[in-house]
């Protein structure tokens, strides 16, 4: 539940970012198929996370979103990249 939460904020803080430069229209790629499959349903069994709840209500008002599930082992720039900043 951690990793799901900890993915959540990490997206919302990067859709904010890029409200904040002007962008509409963004597609998120994440390595975390549960929070790609929360986020693409319109209802999920999720919805009591209040997170959950208020980032999908978010994602419907603002600009234009794709999620998109991309594995670990095709996007090891990002993992890296991921892996550098812990350390800042």
């Amino acid at each position: 539940m951690f990793a799901f939460g900890a993915e959540l904020w990490g997206i919302l803080d990067g859709i904010l970012i890029l409200l904040h430069k002007g962008y509409k229209k963004v597609r998120i790629q994440t390595d975390n198929f549960e929070v790609v499959r929360a986020l693409s349903m319109e209802e999920s069994v999720d919805s009591g996370i209040t997170l959950l709840r208020r980032f999908k209500q978010f994602l419907r008002s603002k600009g234009q979103w794709e999620i998109k599930y991309v594995p670990r082992e095709c996007n090891l720039i990002a993992d890296q990249l991921a892996k550098i900043s812990l350390f800042w």
